[in-house]
């Protein structure tokens, strides 16, 4: 028993001390680097990187080497006539011949270069600006993981909030119950302000059960979001009534919509980049491409397998240019330009649709934002009020002024208005996340 309750107190101990805590800072800046969304984003970026590395090597020198071997089992047989050989022999006489050898070898190197393509000088633009569109894609990944990160850490602060309340609510109600217990058996009181105390209890013990469950939930959830293992523990750091009091409605209304910077609207334009440059391709298909090239050979014919002994080898050198102009393809290059226009066309009403669709949401935000600032005082002021309602009818109860019944709707009503409060602090921060996403803040 001694050993097992030791290794319980060690495993505690290791498992408190394991945990780590994260400010929200902290927890957006590991997750960037941790989040599975992110790891993706930075291998699509390296990826890109080599795709501009393999497009460019396409216009640089090419060299490869050739060998041929070739066992002829039955040498090809050839009829010539007779008198080929012999004046004297019949005309009309075919002599089968056998030209060549049993064994014949060739091993050749060939380098090429492309001098003018304008296919390929529009392709390299394209990986480059490919490469642009992973890197803004990543851009756009890492505002997304900071929102999911940050509405994520509010929901832990704001669950363990309500489970504070929960606790102190809990509390009190325990302590009125016991009193009206002692109470009931003195006989100053009936049995139904103890049954109605009880049954205000089971229902907070209840929700209290829930709220206790739900702050484990919220805990993990944020974890996912981070790229944190969930087996590990983690603790938060900042404070929710300091990040409240950070806040400042006025600054964060003051700053404008700045829509080139918004990270939708420059992948967009990025793609339309890539659309300009695709419209470009097509229509660089219409010049001719120019090519080099170089080849040396070196061949032997034996009858015999000895390629290794000290026999002739036959050169072949050979170097020229290549060049290819396309006259007449039946309109598919036509077909291609105009499609390639009408995508490019597309993109660009798409992007004046994005243009307008952010100036809407930024509206939208900033009015969200500025209900939810006041719901948020408004709520904070009826929590004060319904604690002030509560203590005095709790001060009448003990005075058996109040009936149990008229207390435990007191409570409720507190209850209510700091379950009102803890939603609109919720619905604040997440409003302000909202605004500062789409200003980029």
């Amino acid at each position: 028993m001694k050993k097992n309750s030791l290794l319980i107190l060690c495993s505690i101990f290791i498992n408190i001390h394991a945990q780590e805590s994260f400010t929200l800072k902290q927890a957006i800046s590991f997750a960037l680097e941790n989040a599975y969304t992110a790891k993706n984003a930075k291998a699509d970026v390296v990826s890109a990187k080599k795709k501009v590395n393999e497009t460019t090597s396409i216009g640089l020198p090419q060299v490869n080497a050739e060998g041929n071997f070739q066992n002829f089992i039955d040498i090809p047989t050839q009829v010539i006539p007779a008198n080929a050989f012999n004046p004297m022999a019949d005309p009309s006489l075919l002599v089968p011949v056998q030209f060549g050898t049993k064994y014949n070898t060739s091993a050749a190197i060939t380098a090429s270069q492309l001098l003018f393509d304008g296919s390929y000088i529009v392709g390299l633009q394209a990986a480059k600006t490919y490469k642009e569109l992973s890197e803004k894609a990543a851009a756009k990944n890492e505002n997304e993981i900071k929102e999911l990160v940050t509405q994520a850490y509010f929901t832990v602060l704001i669950a363990e909030e309500n489970l504070r309340i929960i606790d102190s609510s809990l509390l009190n109600i325990k302590k009125n119950y016991s009193d009206a217990q002692q109470f009931n058996a003195l006989g100053f009181n009936e049995e139904q302000d103890v049954d109605q105390l009880k049954l205000t209890l089971n229902n907070l013990q209840n929700l209290r059960n829930r709220s206790h469950n739900q702050v484990e939930i919220t805990y993990r959830m944020l974890k996912f979001q981070m790229g944190y293992e969930l087996e590990k523990q983690l603790k938060i750091v900042d404070n929710l009534n300091t990040i409240l009091a950070e806040l400042n409605a006025e600054n964060t209304l003051n700053k404008e919509l700045n829509i080139t910077q918004n990270t939708d609207y420059s992948l967009l334009e990025t793609q339309r980049k890539l659309m300009q440059l695709n419209l470009k391709k097509e229509r660089f298909g219409y010049l001719p491409s120019l090519a080099a090239f170089f080849t040396h050979q070196q061949s032997a014919f034996r009858n015999e397998f000895n390629f290794f002994e000290n026999k002739p080898w036959y050169p072949s050198t050979i170097w020229g240019l290549k060049l290819k102009i396309p006259i007449f393809d039946s309109g598919i290059k036509m077909s291609k330009t105009a499609q390639a226009k009408i995508d490019l066309e597309k993109i660009e009403t798409q992007q004046k649709q994005l243009e307008q669709a952010l100036k809407l949401k930024a509206y939208a935000n900033q009015s969200d934002f500025l209900l939810a600032v006041e719901k948020f005082n408004n709520e904070k002021e009826n929590v004060m009020l319904a604690e002030k309602i509560y203590n005095k009818t709790l001060i009448k109860y003990k005075e058996g002024i109040a009936s149990s019944l008229e207390l435990t709707q007191a409570h409720t009503q507190w209850l209510n208005a700091q379950g009102n409060y803890i939603s609109s602090m919720y619905e604040l921060l997440n409003a302000k996340n909202q605004l500062d996403k789409i200003l980029n803040n």
